[in-house]
């Protein structure tokens, strides 16, 4: 596959596949077409420096196997390493949300960069949607952030950037709560 072509087909797969799915809740009335969230991923992943092609490809694949019927396969055409990033997201029904969330500390850096996007995403369109429960999700995963913390180091030396994880507490730091 041309790398050049890998996140757009990620985005055409991912938006296949969540076609018809929607942020859980409106603003005015309205529902957010679930690809964007995918997509407000991709553009966090690129703005901390962490822009490689099938990273992006990953994120915006990330929930594709836990909230779509999309075939494993389909995400490996992207690439496999792609297919391995998305099994690393992948929260399954019988795993513990509180162990999935303290496993990011152990899983690869790639995986713990991406899942603390993901997260920081979700608490975003809390805030806009439901305000008192923003806070509680971002506290709900204060062990993600803790590992970002304890692993900077190698946050910072696998995207050759000093400042990926100073950028990733950052984004957490900024997040403003108004209840």
């Amino acid at each position: 596959m041309d790398t050049s072509m890998m996140v757009f087909d990620a985005i055409e797969l991912a938006t296949k596949w969540h076609h018809g799915q929607h942020r859980k809740d409106t603003i005015n009335g309205y529902l957010l077409p679930y690809i964007t969230h995918c997509i407000e991923g991709l553009k966090l992943l690129w703005t901390w420096g962490c822009g490689e092609e099938i990273i992006l490809s990953a994120m915006v694949c990330h929930d594709l196997l836990e909230d779509t019927d999309c075939p494993p396969q389909e995400i490996a055409k992207i690439h496999p390493r792609a297919l391995e990033l998305v099994g690393e997201l992948t929260c399954t029904p019988d795993q513990n949300k509180y162990e999935y969330m303290d496993s990011f500390a152990r899983k690869s850096v790639e995986a713990l960069v991406m899942k603390a996007a993901d997260r920081i995403c979700n608490v975003r369109d809390f805030q806009r949607t439901d305000p008192k429960y923003a806070e509680k999700y971002l506290g709900k995963a204060s062990n993600l952030f803790l590992a970002v913390n304890d692993r900077a180091e190698e946050i910072n030396h696998r995207f050759y950037n000093k400042e990926t994880a100073a950028k990733i507490i950052a984004a957490k730091n900024n997040l403003v709560f108004r209840i």
